[in-house]
């Protein structure tokens, strides 16, 4: 389940909690950091702070983000990594062997998606799993009555 703080994955995080709760599973949530050393793969001047100086605090942030948001009996496994963060995702999906990926999208359009690109389309493209998109406008299912059978997930 990656995590960038951002509102959108805040809410894919519901998703996920709903379906860690209904199938029994954990949840691995990972944020990734870029490298603030390089753009366009070109160096830059050095960071004030380091990478992992940053990728510390944001653990810690993770571990508090589970305590408040995820149910203490769902398995949940808070991990940063520093990367590009759709190669980190699918690596780390890989590594745990997910068997779905959570990701919310900022639903970003014309020129800002062409320009920044989409972290979760590349996901999509790459994943060994489903991967399922959580748009930041979406109906909260998780408020809707949870169905009584398996069946009724299809």
């Amino acid at each position: 389940m990656p995590i960038d703080f951002s509102e959108s994955s805040l809410e894919a995080l519901k998703y996920a909690v709903a379906f860690a709760g209904q199938f029994d599973a954990s949840i691995c949530l990972v944020h990734v950091v870029e490298p603030a050393a390089f753009l366009n793969d070109v160096r830059k001047v050095p960071p004030a702070v380091s990478d992992r100086e940053v990728a510390n605090k944001l653990h810690h942030k993770l571990v508090m983000l589970a305590r408040k948001e995820i149910d203490p009996v769902t398995p949940v496994h808070p991990l940063v990594c520093i990367g590009k963060p759709f190669d980190e995702i699918v690596r780390t999906a890989k590594t745990f062997n997910a068997d779905l990926i959570i990701i919310g999208t900022h639903g970003r359009t014309g020129f800002k998606r062409a320009f920044l690109g989409s972290t979760a389309e590349r996901v999509v493209q790459h994943a060994h799993c489903p991967v399922l998109v959580v748009r930041q406008k979406e109906d909260d299912f998780v408020q809707r009555d949870q169905p009584s059978t398996k069946k009724e997930l299809l």
